[in-house]
């Protein structure tokens, strides 16, 4: 999957608005506390919660332009895999075991694997988890948080891990390790801004509620059946005995956390996989056909190495984000949707100022809102355009605000296949 997501064209929107906010604070020598890209919400208090890497992604933009992108997204996703199945073997010693579990986290990852920081947060985790395993790595874990901090607000996903680590293994020194990551993660550009990023995250629930990753995840679904698989194992495993009373208090928690978002599975099943990987070994155990599971095992092996070099890529950067329509844009306020906003943030920004993009944290429940049926063509539109003195508008072809347009004399002065700009009469 790290392959076949390197051979991808750049697809996400919200990566891009990170390579604009990083050249931002690299010019200005200070990280962001408020909006410089929205003229809606421009000037309110925002910070961006990955300022270390949206510099890095800056850095690499202006030498490489978005070439690196793909070696980032794989090289992130292998050491991520490696570190899982580093944990899973150690935990387990079964070959078997850490190639199943291996085969179910690639599969899983899938739609996991975009160059948000979120990417390096996942890698950050399962770092984490290895390091528990010993107690003589245990000083790296400051050094650690302190680097998620700047990455990403997840950090607080690494404390919580250790804080259940340590619990199921009854280790008071435990106490020690947390007080030393809370310090560090509160050491970082934002200071005690990165408890605030937190505060706002958990205030913004209206409008993520708005965001189909932020959705109650559909576990029979083909993305995610794994996790399904997974829950099922450890099912199994509590019934048979395999799973511990002591841990439970990794499971549950975890598990409860993937239950809240699309967006929670991955990162959830990062500490659980030593734990299913438990289970696995725990059926084989019982099992007598080790050899067939061994032949079924090197067949999936080799079907994943080959399949990323075979399945054929379709689709252009310039088909998901509009190149040849931005350029045809005036500088005047715009009506557009979030995966549009993250783009001509990237392309035109910070002078362009865009109507939304994806940032739930800053914009409201009801500006989101007034996207949606402002995009759908209801009625609802011209109050939206007359409260933002909106002149122009990029769109679908098909979103029904089009129609709505093309009735009241808006002009198209420009439209393909895929994106359509009209101007106001």
């Amino acid at each position: 999957m790290a392959v076949i997501a390197a051979r991808l064209p750049v697809r996400d929107n919200s990566f891009l608005w990170h390579v604009t906010a990083g050249r931002l604070q690299i010019d200005s020598g200070s990280v962001l506390t408020t909006d410089p890209f929205s003229f809606t919400f421009g000037g309110e208090a925002w910070r961006t919660q990955a300022w270390l890497l949206d510099m890095t992604y800056a850095w690499l933009d202006d030498r490489f332009d978005l070439g690196y992108v793909g070696a980032l997204v794989a090289v992130s996703a292998l050491v991520t895999y490696a570190l899982m199945l580093l944990a899973v073997w150690r935990v387990t010693s079964s070959i078997e075991a850490t190639a199943l579990v291996g085969v179910m986290a690639a599969w899983l990852s899938a739609i996991y694997l975009n160059p948000r920081p979120v990417l390096i947060s996942y890698l950050l985790l399962a770092l984490t988890v290895v390091v528990c395993l010993d107690r003589r790595l245990r000083w790296v874990l400051p050094a650690l948080m302190w680097i998620w901090a700047a990455v990403h607000a997840s950090f607080v996903l690494g404390i919580g891990y250790v804080v259940l680590d340590g619990l199921r293994r009854r280790d008071r020194r435990v106490a020690i390790d947390v007080a030393a990551m809370t310090v560090a993660a509160s050491l970082t550009a934002h200071g005690l801004g990165v408890w605030e990023l937190l505060i706002d995250f958990v205030g913004s629930g209206d409008a993520l509620a708005l965001i189909t990753e932020w959705r109650t995840p559909d576990f029979a679904g083909v993305p995610l059946s794994p996790f399904f698989v997974g829950i099922v194992l450890l099912i199994v495993a509590g019934v048979r005995g395999t799973l511990s009373g002591r841990d439970l208090w990794v499971v549950v928690p975890f598990l409860a956390f993937a239950m809240t978002a699309t967006r929670a599975v991955w990162p959830a099943w990062i500490p659980l996989a030593p734990v299913v990987a438990l289970a696995l070994v725990d059926i084989r155990a019982s099992s007598s056909h080790s050899r067939s599971t061994t032949r079924v095992l090197a067949a999936l092996a080799a079907a994943i190495v080959v399949f990323p070099f075979v399945i054929p890529i379709s689709g252009t950067f310039s088909e998901r984000f509009p190149v040849d329509a931005a350029a045809e844009l005036a500088d005047v306020p715009t009506f557009h949707d979030d995966h549009t906003g993250g783009f001509l943030i990237y392309a035109l920004g910070p002078e362009f100022e865009v109507f939304v993009d994806d940032r739930a944290e800053l914009y409201t429940a009801d500006h989101l809102r007034d996207v949606l049926t402002t995009r759908s063509g209801t009625p609802r539109w011209r109050g939206v355009f007359e409260e933002w003195g909106i002149g122009q508008a990029l769109l679908r072809p098909d979103d029904g605000l089009v129609e709505a347009l093309d009735l009241t004399g808006w002009s198209r002065v420009y439209e393909d296949e895929n994106y359509v700009v009209l101007v106001a009469p």
